[in-house]
């Protein structure tokens, strides 16, 4: 959808994804990544979910649109505004605003800000873990 001022009650929030990793992510080895030479989830079954870390944001887009057909906005669909592309997520049309000549509808639709890439993070965190069992013991 390329005509913004149809766009009414707009307002943006943005929103942190996350990803939860299993241990096997970490004790697992992995030949592009740092491998651990410990356990750091001894208690842990393999399967366990260990840690949940954000990986990407994502703005998300809720704002209601005129519109001069009914049902014409659909989830998949894109809208411009605000210098971004949302893909929407969820259309429907408001009660009592829908008529021959024009439709109201409350869309949803979200953009990632960044890449949406868990492996990176974990790539990050196994590092940080095999750096840590390296360290000296504090006393």
């Amino acid at each position: 959808m390329q005509n913004p001022k149809n766009i009414l009650e707009a307002k943006t929030v943005e929103r942190l994804i996350y990803f939860d990793f299993k241990k096997c992510d970490f004790v697992t080895h992995a030949s592009s990544m740092a491998n651990l030479n410990y356990d750091p989830f001894p208690n842990n079954g393999l399967d366990d979910f260990v840690r949940r870390e954000p990986v990407c944001k994502e703005l998300v887009l809720t704002c209601k649109i005129k519109s001069d057909r009914p049902f014409r906005i659909r989830p998949g669909e894109t809208i411009d505004y605000e210098g971004h592309k949302f893909a929407i997520t969820k259309s429907k049309p408001v009660e009592g605003e829908t008529s021959k000549a024009s439709c109201l509808v409350e869309v949803e639709g979200s953009c990632f800000m960044n890449p949406c890439e868990p492996m990176k993070v974990l790539a990050r965190l196994r590092e940080e873990y095999a750096r840590a069992s390296t360290q000296p013991p504090k006393f």
